[in-house]
């Protein structure tokens, strides 16, 4: 029988954190699921660390590509082997709350008619601390009768979703696109159905692995890509974006040779309450006691 969510996760040389990521699964309140990891030509350890992880749960899957084939055919790759009713994401350097499946899986249950729920996400530095907040939905979560139809920035965001599987496999990722997959398939499920944003927080993102110029400038060049095929059907909204990407990239150029990048990247999210650096912690430990029951013994370094 299959499980219930369907967990995809592309990984490329992260075995400084796929413990962690994994770990955060594997202290699910929610137990129905399985997870699909695709190793992007990792030259690390990675294959150890899924052999290990394996050996004490038959619910994670893997598979390696020899070379490094970028995220858009990482993720279709494991997106055709799903099976379940409902796929989530989590990249192998970020971790989730150990309550996010349960949460969503009801909320997919109360609202059957949105394809897409989403949650907001609690952004981490370096150290593993808790900096910010970002994407948190309105305490009534409401939902969009009527999708916007245009292109541009979407409302929820894309980490911490919990999809309907079979609208995900419908739209597919563009495997051409290394970076920015996940802007394009969320504008192209978002144009045609229904989402719904929980207020709480139930991903954490390790935003300092993306901190740097050349992962902005290939998020952009690869959005370029992404709004090229909107060209004829919103030709205004695709000026307006084009534009603005270029403004971006400019801004952005300068801001890091005045060494203030990640300043400003850092900027985008809220600062965190009591009350979210309270949860944050108690998450942290439960993950953290996991972790170390699974790969305590292995004689790798990492850090959480």
């Amino acid at each position: 029988m299959n499980p219930l969510v369907s967990i995809i996760m592309p990984s490329f040389n992260a075995a400084a954190t796929l413990p962690t990521a994994v770990s955060s699964l594997v202290a699910q309140t929610y137990l129905d699921w399985e997870c699909i990891i695709i190793d992007d030509g990792s030259k690390d350890v990675t294959v150890d660390i899924v052999t290990t992880l394996i050996k004490q749960d038959r619910r994670f899957q893997y598979k390696r590509f020899e070379n490094n084939k970028g995220r858009g055919l990482a993720r279709q790759a494991a997106l055709e082997r799903a099976s379940g009713q409902y796929l989530a994401l989590l990249d192998a350097d970020d971790w989730v709350y150990p309550d996010k499946l349960e949460k969503q899986v009801d909320a997919c249950r109360l609202v059957p008619e949105a394809a897409l729920v989403s949650s907001g996400m609690a952004i981490a530095n370096e150290s593993g601390n808790l900096v910010g907040v970002r994407c948190q939905g309105k305490i009534e979560a409401p939902i969009r009768s009527k999708p916007p139809i245009r292109l541009g920035r979407v409302p929820v965001a894309f980490p911490p979703s919990l999809i309907q599987l079979d609208i995900a496999k419908s739209i597919g990722f563009d495997h051409q696109l290394r970076r920015s997959e996940d802007w394009d398939f969320l504008l192209r499920l978002l144009m045609k159905n229904r989402y719904f944003i929980l207020p709480d927080i139930t991903y954490v993102y390790n935003e300092h692995t993306s901190v740097d110029f050349a992962n902005v400038q290939g998020t952009i060049h690869d959005s370029k890509l992404v709004i090229e095929k909107y060209r004829n059907l919103f030709p205004r909204d695709y000026w307006i974006n084009r534009l603005r990407l270029r403004f971006s990239l400019a801004i952005y150029r300068i801001l890091f040779l005045l060494g203030l990048g990640e300043f400003v990247i850092g900027r985008r999210s809220a600062k965190p309450t009591d009350g979210d650096l309270q949860r944050y912690r108690q998450a942290k430990e439960t993950v953290k006691k996991v972790e170390h029951e699974l790969f305590g013994r292995l004689p790798l370094i990492y850090s959480f």
